[in-house]
């Protein structure tokens, strides 16, 4: 899960029995066609093969640790395991306990293979495992030496933005930018809350977890709180410096309500507030043969003895009033876009949101419920949901808007897959009749996409007079005539 969505349990319990009252709402029975089956079938993969493993992907679970906010339900994770030892042997305070959590994919191995096909065997996939690795290892050094060598960035003017590389500094302007979106007030001798007013141009943008308009999922309201230590280190109850390792809006708004009251113009946190990773001076020179050795020591020193936040290195003046704390509501108070009378968890038992380990017995005993005892838990989850919420599922089907960004990223081949698989089985089903519709349909759309690329062509060539204005340079596979104007190109040593 993402931070800003779940942050704690009474949040994640109040997100599940609306993720299993959304399953057994009206609105998708309706999609389902009226097959309550298949509504039963989606409850008995949540119960015994999604929160059975919610230490995988809760991010409340792990807010606290150095995750980069990357979690998934991969079998694979080694962060199964926690490898607890004691400072002290003969020490019995759980206080003293080191919890490692030793995380990682295989995302990088399944991007970068090869299949294989019978033209393909297990040496040489591994072998382009191998190139793949050098390749993205150079590209990685490439963009580390440019940052290094080129400091100067136009488009930040933060303190730190010539330290720090790319990818870091555009995470950092992002963050600084929107503390905007907050308001500081002082509620003791070294605390702070902040709290989320939005934009004035926009009142509805919610930057913090509003990404998605008229989707069913549950959004909570908070107030951040902010403590500044005795040497000026800042934490934030929303760990971002403990799971990225940098700061927050929330501190950088605190830090310029300070300046402000001190009578001094706060430009920035510097490159001494943020973890090693975002400087290109250590991911440059900490670690390469060349480098010397008191340079990579220096570097270890610093890389073994982490900061933990972001420092104010101003005091807190006595002008800054103590205000009254806001008090911290229950998450169903806190709930913005759910009504609370409408979530009644006292319906909901522990037989339908209590979270099992996947080897205990009742895991295990999902897989002997029968069909009806499930249409049973369907009937009592779909009655204890109310009008509202059923309206809001309904309107939530109708007029979902998921961001572009995310549809930008997705193949179109993954996107009509399945809409491919239904349509060739019913053709099958129905005979050559349908078959021969869906060719024509497709034979259609590609000439459309040619017509298409040919006007592409000729605005590219728009600026440039030659007498083959308006040729493709790409054809489809066909047997239809070459127009082109490209020379035929002998690529590999099979061609004569």
């Amino acid at each position: 899960m993402k931070p800003g969505y779940v942050e704690d349990e009474d949040e994640y319990i109040i997100s599940k029995c609306l993720l299993l009252q959304f399953v057994c709402s009206a609105r998708v029975l309706t999609a389902a066609e009226g097959n309550l089956f298949m509504i039963t079938k989606i409850l008995r993969f949540l119960r015994g093969y999604v929160f059975v493993y919610e230490d995988l992907y809760l991010y409340y679970l792990r807010k606290k640790h150095r995750t980069m906010w990357t979690a998934h339900s991969s079998a694979h994770e080694v962060s199964y395991l926690f490898l607890i030892y004691h400072c002290s042997i003969q020490s019995k305070n759980t206080e003293n306990d080191v919890v490692i959590f030793i995380q990682g994919t295989n995302l990088g191995l399944k991007n970068h293979a090869a299949a294989v096909k019978p033209t393909m065997n297990l040496d040489t996939a591994a072998n382009a495992i191998g190139v793949q690795q050098d390749l993205k290892v150079k590209d990685i050094e490439e963009k580390i030496t440019a940052d290094f060598q080129k400091t100067h960035k136009i488009w930040s003017t933060l303190p730190h933005s010539s330290k720090t590389t790319t990818f870091g500094e555009g995470l950092l302007k992002n963050v600084h930018d929107r503390h905007i979106f907050y308001e500081a007030k002082c509620v003791g001798l070294q605390k702070f809350q902040c709290l989320y007013v939005g934009d004035e141009l926009n009142e509805i943008k919610d930057t913090d977890t509003n990404e998605f308009s008229n989707v069913p999922i549950p959004l909570f309201s908070r107030v951040r709180e902010v403590s500044v230590a005795q040497d000026g280190t800042m934490s934030c109850n929303c760990y971002t410096f403990e799971s990225v390792g940098h700061y927050c809006a929330h501190q950088v708004c605190i830090a310029k309500l300070v300046h402000e009251a001190n009578d001094v113009e706060f430009h920035g946190f510097t490159h001494h507030d943020i973890c090693l990773r975002y400087q290109t001076a250590y991911m440059h020179l900490a670690y390469r043969p060349e480098t010397p050795e008191i340079i990579k020591k220096g570097f270890h020193v610093l890389a073994d003895n982490e900061i933990l936040g972001p420092k104010l290195r101003l005091a807190i003046p006595e002008e800054i009033p103590i205000e009254d704390m806001t008090p911290n509501l229950s998450a169903l108070d806190r709930l913005k876009n759910y009504k609370k009378d409408d979530v009644d968890l006292s319906k909901f038992d522990g037989l339908y949101t209590k979270t099992h380990s996947p080897d205990s017995e009742r895991a295990e005993a999902y897989d002997n419920i029968t069909l009806e005892e499930y249409e049973e838990q369907y009937a009592a989850i779909h009655s204890a949901t109310t009008v509202n919420t059923e309206a809001v599922f309904d309107r939530s089907l109708k007029n979902a808007n998921i961001p572009e960004e995310m549809a930008r990223g997705v193949k179109t081949r993954d996107k009509m897959k399945q809409m491919y698989e239904e349509c060739c089985a019913m053709a099958d089903t129905i005979g050559i009749d349908a078959a021969k519709k869906l060719e024509d349909m497709f034979l259609e759309y590609r000439k459309y996409l040619n017509d298409m690329s040919s006007r592409k062509d000729n605005i590219d060539n728009d600026s440039s007079e030659t007498e083959h204005k308006g040729k493709r340079k790409y054809v489809a596979m066909t047997q239809a005539k070459y127009c082109g104007t490209q020379e035929r190109i002998y690529n590999t040593h099979h061609m004569p």
